[in-house]
């Protein structure tokens, strides 16, 4: 017995069509356009969610069944892009915070190989162009 209707079973499609073009999005690198299906993916989930009604996978057929392993499947993959998007961001913040808190010098080496920076060699350098 399938207790999803023909309405129901364009649900499904509808919310792993999302998850599809999220997918695509994210391994295209188009952020904005991914997070932009945020909420077109929240309406389907809420359908999804309604349209299942609390039924059993047992009570599945099998074009549901296979629909929903590629709606988790799908679901998950685009989960690990979000977490590795995060991750990179983090990285790129915590590089520029710190160069901001390092100080630049310009610097030379002496005759003996070591780091000589001219700010502690006293006197005025002139930029020349």
């Amino acid at each position: 017995m399938e207790a999803i209707s023909k309405s129901g079973s364009d649900i499904f499609g509808n919310l792993l069509d999302i998850l599809q073009q999220e997918n695509r999005f994210l391994k295209e690198g188009r952020l904005r356009e991914a997070a932009g299906l945020a909420t077109r993916k929240i309406e389907a989930l809420d359908l999804f969610d309604a349209s299942l009604g609390g039924q059993s996978l047992q009570q599945m057929g099998a074009q549901h069944k296979q629909t929903l392993k590629q709606i988790v499947l799908l679901s998950e993959e685009n989960a690990a892009h979000f977490v590795a998007v995060r991750n990179g961001l983090k990285s790129v913040i915590a590089r520029l915070e710190r160069l901001e808190r390092s100080e630049s010098s310009v610097g030379a080496y002496d005759r003996l190989g070591g780091k000589v920076e001219f700010q502690s060699q006293g006197g005025k350098l002139t930029k020349r162009l």
